[in-house]
């Protein structure tokens, strides 16, 4: 019997992730307003570049779901190669730093501390593969353990001891231990089967399908050619403080976490189309409030930063894009089964999904950071300042996700029963329209802005809770599909 539960897992995942991301923004409230504008974009260039030696990271762990979701015993072969890469992957990190280093006007010390963060990484990812193609739910409960734990070390750290990005570095090495335990307790059952080098011969013969994908979708280049282009990371920190706002979108990513193993294990095509309206239900008003909440939550993160508000709704705009195209790939990957066939040549894999997808998704990159280029070389010496630049790199970020969303929606068409129920959508959407807008014209009107966060937070989190209740009320008296769905999330609380 299948242990993967798409809309337990999806909702669980949803849950956990609001939880944790409600923890989590203690830790960003911290790090944004006990970081300097240059150690915030320091950390935001840390992030950059460890996520170019992560490029050789799903060489395993990639197979790794794919194969515990057909339960192919691979898994201690997949913790120990998962180890090895990890020492590669940290001598690369270091070799990148000392030929940037200079370039940039930050301290390249803290660049080589943030190394520290590579091998816990590469582990981590691999038990989450071995769990999300077993039990998905399970990531959720290691990232809630994961943030739990960075945020109260980041507390002591950051905030009582004023270590500054040092401590955030520390809190995160700390943070990683914690859920890297979670996830092999979880995982514990399923780390089954011999060590057999035959795993990891076929993991490098077929190594260029993951690697492609990563470098397809490595869009922190852009980061690092901003840094170097303007040389400063004053625009790194607006970025950086703008995307945990647009991000919030990315919790409902949980929601279709649990599609992509089932598919893989067999499961019915119907999964994707009732899992898009699902996440429709949720992404449109975290999306709104990403949006009406955009000055707000900026002058809470740190108050020099409320003018920046412009580029969290381009990136907002921006993620919910991305959202919705990742759901999509995920159904298109996990009905492809030419991996399942030992004789597969490199050219039975460059005719499918799994070189397809990220063909495109490079494409995309590769017209969005030649466009990020030319713009700079346009605008930088045209007297714009850093926030105008940010803001035409936010809008250009959202502008060419919108062709390549459009295209795999039909690229779904093609292979899927795709009958969405668009009119449930449509109600989300007024719905979300006529609370958010609401919301807006009241804070507009009473939201005082203090900058003690003890004053200003409270009356944030107030109109916040005013207007998901609100949406939640809405559409439970205008939908049916929403009663059907609290009505299954009441009776699993029950059980």
């Amino acid at each position: 019997m299948s242990n993967i539960r798409v809309t337990y897992s999806g909702l669980i995942g949803l849950v956990i992730s609001s939880i944790t991301m409600l923890i989590g923004m203690i830790f960003v409230l911290i790090t944004t307003r006990q970081l300097s504008e240059i150690e915030l974009g320091t950390w935001g260039l840390i992030g950059s570049l460890m996520s170019y030696v992560l490029i050789i990271e799903p060489i395993i762990s990639y197979w790794t779901t794919r194969e515990t979701a057909r339960k192919i015993e691979s898994q201690k072969t997949a913790i120990l190669s998962s180890s090895g890469f990890s020492i590669v992957g940290t001598i690369i990190y270091l070799i990148i730093v000392f030929c940037i280093g200079n370039e940039t006007n930050v301290d390249v010390n803290y660049l080589y501390f943030g190394s520290i963060l590579i091998p816990l990484t590469f582990i981590n990812r691999t038990l989450t593969a071995i769990n999300l193609g077993w039990k998905p739910q399970a990531e959720s409960y290691s990232i809630l353990g994961l943030d739990l734990a960075k945020t109260t070390t980041a507390i002591l750290l950051v905030y009582i001891l004023q270590l500054g990005l040092e401590g955030v570095i520390v809190s995160l090495f700390i943070a990683h231990i914690v859920s890297i335990g979670i996830l092999f307790v979880k995982a514990k059952e399923k780390i089954s089967g011999k060590i057999k080098k035959e795993y990891l011969k076929k993991w490098l013969r077929f190594s260029w399908i993951p690697v492609y994908i990563k470098f397809s979708s490595l869009v922190v280049f852009d980061v690092l050619i901003f840094s170097i282009m303007v040389g400063s990371v004053v625009g790194i920190a607006y970025w950086t403080v703008s995307m945990v706002i647009a991000n919030l979108s990315r919790i409902t990513n949980q929601l279709s976490r649990a599609v992509y193993p089932k598919l893989l294990e067999g499961g019915k095509k119907e999964h994707l189309q009732e899992n898009l309206v699902r996440i429709m239900y949720f992404l449109l008003p975290i999306c709104a409030i990403s949006i009406i909440f955009a000055r707000p939550g900026l002058f809470t993160l740190n108050p020099i930063y409320e003018h920046v508000w412009m580029v969290v709704i381009f990136l907002t705009m921006k993620a919910f894009l991305r959202v919705i195209s990742k759901s999509l790939t995920q159904g298109l990957e996990g009905i492809e089964k030419v991996d399942l066939n030992e004789k597969s040549t490199f050219m039975n894999y460059a005719k499918s999904t799994l070189f397809k997808i990220p063909t495109i998704k490079l494409t995309q990159r590769i017209i969005y950071l030649s466009s990020l280029i030319i713009m700079l070389i346009l605008m930088k010496d045209s007297g714009s300042t850093e926030l105008e630049l940010v803001v035409y790199w936010s809008a250009i970020a959202m502008i060419v996700e919108i062709p390549f969303t459009i295209n795999f929606l039909l690229m779904v068409r093609k292979k899927f029963p795709l009958n969405v129920d668009w009119k449930s959508i449509s109600k989300y959407l007024i719905s979300a329209i006529v609370v958010f807008t609401g919301i807006h014209l009241l804070m507009e009107e009473f939201l005082v802005y203090n900058e003690s966060i003890f004053e200003f937070l409270p009356q944030v989190i107030v109109f916040l809770m005013i207007g998901i209740i609100l949406y939640l009320s809405l559409t439970y008296v205008i939908d049916n599909r929403t009663r059907v769905l609290i009505s299954k999330v009441v009776k699993e609380i029950k059980k």
